[in-house]
């Protein structure tokens, strides 16, 4: 697995995901090769491919939070909504602190029409992790709610624990 990064890296893309599908054969089990094999294949415009390759994962572990979490995503990709919703539901309630599943949840939401309910997903984000950027970029965007005072002192706070920006900031 660990080659077809290097080799995909280097431009190969096809020899990459030869490599990918002998690690499967060898490691039928690991998800991360199967996610990664299914990522190059959508990449490629071969969505019906990496879905089989994420449903083959699924079929193995139907809990895998890498597996559902990459199926959700390209599901969203072609526009099936209703169903990249329901399938980061089923992340969710397997692994329901999954941040980035949070965040394409309530991606979807959005999409789909579920304002407040995305707000929700985005505000579990927050508490999991205020200084997730994305989700409060994504809470702003929706343009639904507004931030409170205790939203901005958040925010604040998470800024100044960032060390990259007290560095530079020369606090």
């Amino acid at each position: 697995r660990l080659l077809a990064e290097l080799v995909g890296r280097s431009g190969d893309v096809d020899q990459a995901k030869k490599l990918l599908q002998q690690a499967i054969e060898l490691a039928p089990a690991f998800p991360e090769t199967r996610v990664r094999l299914a990522t190059i294949l959508c990449f490629q415009n071969r969505v019906e491919e990496s879905l089989d390759v994420l449903d083959d994962l699924l079929a193995i572990d139907p809990t895998s939070a890498p597996g559902l979490d990459a199926k959700a995503a390209t599901l969203a990709r072609i526009g099936n909504y209703h169903e990249a919703a329901r399938t980061y539901e089923i992340l969710l309630e397997h692994s329901p602190d999954h941040v980035s599943g949070l965040i394409g949840y309530g991606q979807m939401l959005n999409t789909i029409g579920r304002f407040e309910d995305s707000v929700t997903a985005y505000r579990r984000v927050i508490a999991l992790d205020p200084k997730r950027g994305e989700a409060w970029w994504s809470l702003a965007n929706l343009k639904v709610s507004r931030f409170s005072d205790a939203d901005i002192q958040s925010m604040a706070a998470a800024l100044r624990v960032l060390p990259i920006l007290r560095a530079s900031s020369g606090t």
